[in-house]
């Protein structure tokens, strides 16, 4: 037997306990379980084991758990590793805590695909001896051809000479050790460094002072381990450049009136022309509800796997038999492609058609083949469901909540279907078809951009289709009482509600998050980075009741509500009926109606003995109301509608969704007539619990449900994750970003440090996305126009111009902010194709209004954007194309 001696310190909190998690391997043979340590001493904690002579080694993390519950875990891309050998038969570890691994996002897709180090791993072959110490570090910063070594005082290490010290291993990326006989060491005080070695022979040192270790007395056959403090030596890091853009708005010659896969390639030759080597779109997944219009919303996934049949590349597809068919579908294409913006349902339905006919004359050979095949077998967990989902849509009604004999999917599912619909096969199969074909052109697109030097990054929307498979599939997994939305912030002063279900974050887990990972793992097939849609999601959401429609009427989860114990301890007169309840009295009334406050209290409130009001009965809730006032009351004006909406939702604090006898504060609380009636000490005591519930109560407690929801999806794949940061931040959000290495999204007019009105470029992270605006913002030439008191600031300070700024903003202006961003430290610096093409006052679009992608205040909003000239076109464009190219080459971003 082996024993081994694990040693690690810790500050843990009180009641906290480590715990070692190990896995052992004989041959496929695994053995995993769990050590609880004890505190010997303050912050060091032990633990002993002892291990079969048939294992040659040992993976382990360390977590700590606090009455009982994991609260924080080491980062588990690559565990500690101890190998064992034939000489010595005792171990003692000496370890530390791995946060993160250093330089881990060098491992990620992104990073590594631009990497031009080569790095070689090395084969496990240690000399082992009767006494011995191996050092191991995580270390980044090496250069192409170097190794690390091992040199110290001691003739073992070298005594200093860089020509005898000790060479180390790579076994894993950035995991450098060494192991060396202490026998001959006279002193048990060890001076050392770690230095680079190139081909040449060059010699790096690392910086600082000599590190030092104070071996112990230790019997033969026993070896120490130690986990060192990791090691950075300074090198130049990558940095690229890239652009913005939804597949949808891609305009080329052969278009069907909308992007396609095969405008993918075209866009690639432009960044790859102009030493670009990112391009990241909006999702791509299916979106098809009813085939209206609205379904060209790109975050309304009905299916997280399926891809959407209207990014289908026709252009590449076989022509159909009847040469009067073709025509007519070019004639039509070609209308279509002329139009300034997407028609998004009259394209839906003429691809439908198209690809309908062409499975009618190629469908059985395509069938057939090997590839379909494969993939049909590969993807069957979820294809096979999207199939009679898609087909029970339209049978039925795009509603699943309406389908009595099909309210779930489960196994008997399509037994029952194919019973009931004599074309049910066919039409699966037409499905399924086309999903084939959109797997081969997208993985055909990202096989060719990766080809010419440039990476695909896609986008995960934080949430899926209420009337989409996967809640019909796994409607545990989803929370169906409420919406997902966000609070009131720069997008929208309301709020605003997505109409998502939430995640049933508990079931999910369950199952160790298989759902994400599968997701996740599909993505990675096309795209080598992705955009984490409101990453704040993973750590709380604003969830909305179904019985409201304002963004305003929501409140975080998981969340940790007040009870009115913790209310009244701060001095606050708490009625619960008033305070969570509208209140409304003549005073209200007469300000919000002043000309129509009777009128108001007659249609919708009854009146009480002590003079103040209460939404009459049958107004139950916010969409009640809604559909009075929209459906029963029509002539209304719009300002009074909004009134009325604004008079419900005027209450202090709200009850908590899930603990009814607890009790959260509204959002904007202080901005309701309730808090105008409150007596001063009421209204300090009042701001005082604001600030702390939404800012101060919840940090450690969504650090812990942040780090337990991402560490484990982000290990599903190697695609490199970047955050979508913006909104109402907690301080744990950063924290959390930074120990899992997740790019942090930077936007100048939305700064993060407090008091600064604009970010500062040359201040952001490297581990970040510089941009100047998102496809949810205005661009820059409309954002420009928006506030003059702002673009003056902006253009005195910011930019550091002298003078007043022009009324719209010239190409100068434009380069300037632009050139801003590719300067940052930030590893990778995008912009919205508009944004590139404000600098050139010939090429870019007349009005920037028609620039804009998204506006989220309004649900209704069509994304309908088009780029404005073909991308052949674009390509032509020399003397632009160049001067972009010398931009990004200037700024060091030219890989």
């Amino acid at each position: 037997m082996k024993f081994i001696e694990f040693n690690i310190r810790y500050e843990a909190p009180e009641g906290g306990t480590i715990y070692l998690r190990y896995s052992l391997d004989d041959n496929g043979n695994k053995t995993e379980g769990v050590l609880s340590l004890r505190e010997v001493q303050h912050g060091l904690w032990q633990g002993s084991m002892e291990v079969s002579e048939d294992y040659d080694h040992i993976l382990y993390g360390y977590e700590l758990l606090l009455d009982g519950e994991s609260v924080a875990n080491e980062w588990a891309y690559t565990p500690h590793r101890l190998r064992f050998n034939c000489v010595n038969r005792n171990y003692i570890v000496n370890d530390m805590w791995l946060e993160s691994p250093v330089g881990y996002y060098e491992q990620t897709n992104l990073f590594r695909f631009f990497d031009k180090r080569g790095i070689t791993l090395d084969e496990p072959s240690i000399n082992w001896y009767n006494r011995s110490v191996t050092f191991s570090l995580y270390v980044t910063g090496l250069r192409k051809g170097e190794r690390l070594y091992l040199v110290g005082d001691n003739i073992v290490l070298g005594g200093w000479d860089p020509a005898k010290a000790l060479p180390m291993q790579q076994r894993v990326p950035n995991r450098w050790s060494v192991t060396f006989d202490v026998e001959s060491i006279w002193s048990g005080s060890l001076y050392y460094k770690f230095i680079a070695v190139d081909k040449e022979g060059n010699v790096r040192w690392e910086e600082g002072e000599n590190r030092h270790t104070l071996l112990p007395d230790f019997e033969a056959g026993t070896n120490y381990f130690y986990q060192l403090p990791e090691l950075n030596f300074d090198s130049p890091k990558l940095r690229i450049a890239g652009t913005v853009i939804p597949l949808f708005s891609l305009r080329s010659a052969h278009g069907w009136g909308i992007g396609d896969f095969g405008d993918i390639k075209l866009a690639v030759d432009w960044l790859s022309m102009t030493g670009q080597n990112i391009l990241q779109l909006l999702p791509v997944n299916d979106t098809t509800v009813c085939g209206g219009n609205e379904d060209s919303y790109p975050y309304n996934c009905v299916s997280v796997f399926a891809l959407n049949p209207i990014y289908a590349d026709m252009s590449v597809l076989p022509t159909l038999a009847s040469e009067k068919r073709n025509a007519y579908y070019s004639k039509e294409s070609a209308k279509l492609n002329e139009m300034p913006v997407v028609k998004y349902s009259q394209v839906y339905r003429l691809k439908i058609k198209y690809l309908r006919e062409l499975f009618d004359e190629v469908g059985s050979e395509v069938l057939s083949s090997e590839g379909y095949r494969a993939f049909e077998k590969e993807q069957e967990q979820w294809l096979k469901p999207y199939c009679i989902f898609r087909f029970l849509s339209a049978r039925l009604h795009c509603n699943i909540w309406d389908w009595k004999d099909y309210p779930y999917y489960d196994n008997t599912t399509w037994e029952r279907v194919q019973a009931e619909y004599s074309d049910a096969a066919r039409e699966v199969h037409f499905y399924s078809y086309v999903q084939y074909l959109l797997f081969t052109q997208l993985n055909d697109a990202h096989l060719y951009a990766n080809s010419k030097g440039v990476a695909l990054k896609g986008d995960i929307p934080i949430g899926v289709a209420p009337n989409g498979v996967d809640v019909w599939c796994d409607r545990e997994q989803f929370n169906l009482q409420v919406s997902a939305g966000a609070p009131p912030d720069m997008f929208s002063a309301d709020g605003q509600n997505w109409g998502f279900p939430t995640y049933n974050w508990k079931a999910m887990a369950a199952d160790g998050y298989a759902w994400w990972r599968r997701r996740l793992q599909y993505m990675s097939k096309f795209f080598d980075a992705y955009r984490i849609d409101h990453v704040l999601g993973f750590f709380r959401i604003w969830e909305i009741p179904r019985t409201a429609k304002s963004g305003l009427a929501g409140s975080f989860s998981p969340n940790v509500p007040l009870t009115k114990a913790e209310i009244e301890a701060t001095g606050f007169e708490f009625d619960e009926k008033k305070h969570t309840c509208p209140y409304i009295d003549e005073d209200v009334l007469k300000k919000l109606f002043p000309r129509k406050a009777r009128i108001i209290a007659e249609a919708f409130l009854d009146k009480h003995s002590d003079g103040t009001y209460t939404f009459r009965p049958e107004i139950e809730n916010a969409n009640t109301l809604a559909y009075y006032i929209y459906e029963r009351t029509p002539k209304l004006s719009e300002a009074l509608k909004a009134a009325l909406l604004r008079l419900y939702g005027n209450v202090l604090f709200m009850r908590d969704l899930n603990e009814n006898d607890k009790f959260v504060p509204r959002i904007l609380g202080s901005e309701t007539e309730a808090y105008e009636q409150l007596e001063f000490g009421d209204r300090i005591a009042y701001d005082h619990l604001y600030e702390e519930y939404f800012y101060h109560r919840h940090t450690m407690f969504w650090y812990r449900e942040g780090m337990r929801k991402l560490a484990p999806l982000l290990l599903s794949t190697t695609m490199t994750a970047c955050g979508e940061d913006l909104g109402m931040i907690p301080a744990c959000v950063p924290w959390v970003m930074r120990n899992l290495q997740v790019l942090s999204l930077e936007i100048q007019r939305m700064p993060k440090v407090y008091g600064e009105p604009f970010a500062r470029p040359e201040a952001y992270p490297y581990l970040s996305v510089a941009t100047p605006s998102t496809h949810d913002m205005s661009t820059l030439r409309g954002w420009w126009r928006e506030d003059e008191a702002v673009t003056q600031q902006f253009y005195n300070h910011a930019l550091g111009f002298e003078g007043k700024a022009p009324a719209e903003m010239d190409g100068r202006v434009a380069r300037a902010i632009l050139q801003q961003h590719l300067h940052s430290p930030a590893a990778f610096a995008l912009f919205a194709w508009q944004d590139w093409m404000a600098m050139d006052e010939r090429l870019r679009r007349d009005n920037p209004d028609d620039e804009r992608i998204n506006v989220p205040s309004n649900r209704d909003h069509m994304w309908n954007y088009r780029m404005h000239i073909p991308l052949e076109q674009l390509m032509e464009e020399r003397a632009f194309n160049e001067a972009l190219r010398t931009m990004i080459s200037d700024s060091g971003r030219l890989v």
